[in-house]
């Protein structure tokens, strides 16, 4: 995925900057060259964000990233080799050397390695003014170092919105619609769906809501698209909209009561897609909220997140991990959108089914390709089934931008490094906990922080990814 290349060099920035304000005693014969490296490399910072954002549907911006992936890791390799002398220098000073000898060190190699290391400076920095340019040229926005990072926008869900294409998935809705409309003794019982991105999590959900059993089951259905802003006010409000009151009232209290109003002695569906807040005192909150204004017992909270985390919080005992399609799930919805329900001469067969395991289970992926399909001559199927579905131009944007809202929540800049490490695993590698672990050490992606050592890091970024579905368990 290309968007990891530049979390990859957000990571080689900040360890960059770190090192250029460090104080070495080899410096004075190139410390101005190594203040103007700081300076660009502080210019490049600032609009690396809008230029992750642009690189999705702006192949240049990908071309850019690309060279000043190149000219950081020659950075990263110069200011390497620059610590490495300092470090030696200062080892044979300890070990208090023959006089001789150390005249030799002291005298002859600094100002050889300060003329060589000033003119790889004065190189490097010359690609970066040149790729500071561009970005200038491209208009890139400026950010402030202390500045929020921004989101990618989310698409807002409803529950009205036409599935026409449900595949795949009818035993997990037949679960669902039996076990919420039938004997609960609980006032809000929750049950977490849990899945990656564009695993048909909120398909699923959307089914359930307006299955004619639970129509008739609950008499009140509410659907709230959280996403990430998980506002317990906003919520509540969004809830009484939802019931069709206009008058929302000017505090807490206020929507309190009329929530009250609206639900008591009622039993309830509500619907919370797309949750990513990961706060338990959040969730009590709300939760508390709801049991105040119904006491009923059989009310039902359906929630929809990409992280295990987040469903563990919801509810810590039972969540439903929604499975990938099957490759024939996968080919029928490609089937259905390429050719609308028509017929599907033979010789498109054997292709589509091959493309259709390149989608590897995602629903939406499979959506993608059949839209790109449509109207398609063979030619063009074998084309696709060649390069891969991920790798067509088109709708596969999509794809991408939806897996992206998950890889830019990752908490920090180098664990986003260490997941874009393993792309160069061949796909369905089975890879070891621990083995994985002691790469990213051998890479120095993983420092000792706050306390912990490198390995316990390790394996808290591992379990990270696990939980967000980036990794899966074989």
């Amino acid at each position: 995925m290309d968007p990891v290349i530049s979390a990859t060099i957000e990571v080689t920035l900040e360890k960059l900057l770190a090192i250029t304000t460090e104080e070495f005693n080899l410096v004075w014969g190139f410390k101005q060259d190594l203040a103007n490296l700081t300076d660009s490399l502080l210019s490049i910072k600032a609009v690396l964000k809008d230029a992750d954002r642009r690189q999705v549907n702006d192949e240049a911006v990908k071309l850019w990233l690309k060279k000043l992936e190149d000219v950081a890791y020659d950075a990263d390799y110069v200011l390497d080799e620059i610590k490495y002398e300092n470090l030696r220098r200062t080892v044979q000073i300890q070990n208090q050397m023959k006089p001789k000898v150390c005249l030799y060190f002291s005298f002859y190699t600094p100002l050889a390695f300060r003329w060589k290391m000033a003119h790889k400076i004065n190189n490097i920095n010359v690609n970066l003014k040149r790729i500071n340019d561009e970005a200038d040229r491209r208009g890139f926005e400026r950010r402030v170092a202390e500045s929020a990072p921004s989101r990618p926008q989310v698409k807002e869900t409803d529950a009205i919105t036409a599935d026409p294409v449900f595949v795949g998935r009818q035993n997990d809705e037949s679960k669902f619609v039996e076990h919420i409309t039938g004997e609960i003794n609980d006032f809000f019982s929750v049950l977490p769906i849990v899945g990656m991105g564009g695993i048909g999590k909120t398909t699923l959900a959307r089914r359930i809501f307006n299955h004619p059993h639970t129509e008739t089951h609950f008499n009140e259905r509410i659907w709230v698209c959280v996403s990430e802003n998980f506002d317990v006010p906003t919520i509540l409000k969004s809830i009484l909209v939802s019931l069709k009151e206009t008058s929302l009232g000017d505090s807490r209290q206020a929507v309190m009561e009329k929530l009250r109003e609206k639900l008591k002695d009622k039993r309830c569906l509500l619907v919370l897609d797309d949750l990513w807040n990961e706060k338990p005192e959040d969730w009590d909150d709300l939760k508390n909220a709801l049991m105040g204004v119904n006491q009923n017992k059989g009310n039902v909270i359906i929630v929809t997140t990409r992280n295990v985390s987040v469903a563990s919080i919801v509810n810590p005992h039972n969540w439903y991990n929604l499975e990938k399609l099957s490759e024939d799930d996968c080919w029928s919805i490609i089937k259905a959108k390429a050719f609308e329900g028509g017929d599907v001469p033979e010789h498109f067969q054997s292709i589509g089914k091959a493309i259709a395991q390149q989608c590897r289970g995602s629903p939406l992926a499979s959506n993608m390709m059949g839209a790109v399909l449509r109207g398609k001559e063979i030619e063009e199927w074998i084309k696709i089934q060649e390069i891969g579905p991920l790798k067509t131009e088109g709708d596969q944007n999509s794809v991408i931008q939806v897996l992206k809202i998950s890889f830019d929540r990752l908490p920090s800049s180098s664990l986003k490094e260490c997941f874009a490490y393993c792309s160069i695993f061949p796909k369905d590698e089975v890879i070891r906990r621990e083995w994985l672990i002691q790469l990213w050490m051998a890479q120095g992606f993983l420092t000792n922080n706050q306390g912990s050592d490198m390995e316990t890091e390790g394996n808290k970024f591992f379990t990270i990814l696990l939980q967000s579905s980036f990794l899966q368990e074989p």
